[in-house]
């Protein structure tokens, strides 16, 4: 449960505490050189879904998100969150570059841990919560 890969950040961080990711950019902004390649951009993005029946895909969708790049010290740093917001997708890009460069990973490391138990928790309520409505046929 404590693997970390940076192909796992942009999902785990988004599902972190917004201002904890926000503080941590900060920090990394002042002790690496943080270029902006490419600065908070809207878009658009087609949901795909694969249909049960046929085993086909289709398109349900559209969703807004917002992606950005950075550089921290050369190296590119990437993110893309969910709906309309760029200091996140800016906070998480600086981030992700900071990982690949290894500034300030260990913390890092430890935000997207909190995150990754934070999800497991509530996977596993949810799925009590649905256990809880199972029909017990047998005692009907």
């Amino acid at each position: 449960m404590d693997t970390i890969t940076r192909e796992d950040l942009n999902d785990l961080l988004q599902e972190a505490d917004p201002a904890a990711v926000l503080r941590l950019a900060e920090q990394v902004g002042k002790r690496a050189t943080v270029r902006i390649l490419q600065h908070p951009t809207q878009e658009t993005l087609m949901v795909q879904v694969n249909d049960p029946i046929t085993h086909g895909r289709f398109y349900s969708g559209e969703v807004l998100a917002t992606s950005s790049v950075v550089q921290v010290n050369g190296t590119n740093g990437w993110a893309m969150v969910m709906d309309d917001n760029p200091e996140l997708s800016l906070s998480m890009a600086i981030l992700d570059g900071a990982w690949g460069d290894g500034c300030r990973k260990e913390q890092i490391r430890e935000l997207a841990l909190q995150a990754k138990k934070a999800r497991f928790l509530r996977q596993q309520r949810q799925q009590a919560e649905v256990a809880a409505t199972a029909v017990k046929f047998d005692l009907m």
